[in-house]
């Protein structure tokens, strides 16, 4: 693919030392995760004082299967996507700010700003979508979802044309789909 990652390019030494894995540093468990692979972590990754530790269990990039074909396969690839699966299942800080944290630690790797912005939108737009599912949080603790997800976004309802629709699309499918879980929603 033209747009396809070939090497990284780390802004400096600590960022390569800190998010750049190799196949010797990430084990294929086996199992899956909504249809993608997992792989476990055989050292620690660090980025702006961030430490993910070895073992932790991630599912590289959490994209729709649309657009699955921008994934990079190299691992070179993969520490940003393991520091925004860590920086959810920890719940040391909300999906937003993981979200932003994927974003600068992809930017400081070197990926090119449409794979970045690509993979940026696709976490994004999931945030809206399905925030028990990304958080790993049980859908029956609503406080704690809606706390995570930064729901309220999707309901505020004044923002411009194109934007207020995509929102409006996110908030019909989060609502069916959050239902289903039993879900209350405002």
């Amino acid at each position: 693919m033209l747009f396809m990652p070939t090497q990284v390019r780390p802004v400096s030494p600590e960022v390569r030392a800190g998010l750049v894995l190799s196949w010797s540093d990430v084990r294929k468990t086996g199992a899956t995760r909504q249809g993608r692979p997992e792989y476990e972590i055989k050292r620690k990754l660090w980025f702006r004082g961030f430490e993910v530790p070895a073992g932790f269990v991630f599912d590289v990039h959490s994209l729709p299967r649309l657009l699955r074909a921008w994934q990079p396969r190299n691992p070179a690839w993969w520490g940003p996507a393991a520091l925004h699966d860590w920086a959810l299942e920890s719940g040391l800080i909300s999906i937003k700010e993981a979200n932003q944290l994927y974003r600068c630690a992809m930017e400081d790797l070197g990926v090119r700003w449409l794979h970045r912005t690509v993979a940026f939108t696709g976490v994004e737009f999931a945030r809206y979508c399905f925030p028990d599912r990304i958080t790993c949080i049980d859908p029956d603790n609503a406080p704690l979802v809606e706390a995570a997800s930064g729901r309220e976004m999707v309901f505020k309802e004044d923002m411009p044309g194109i934007r207020k629709a995509v929102f409006m699309a996110a908030k019909a499918a989060a609502r069916g789909y959050l239902a289903t879980k039993g879900v209350p929603l405002p």
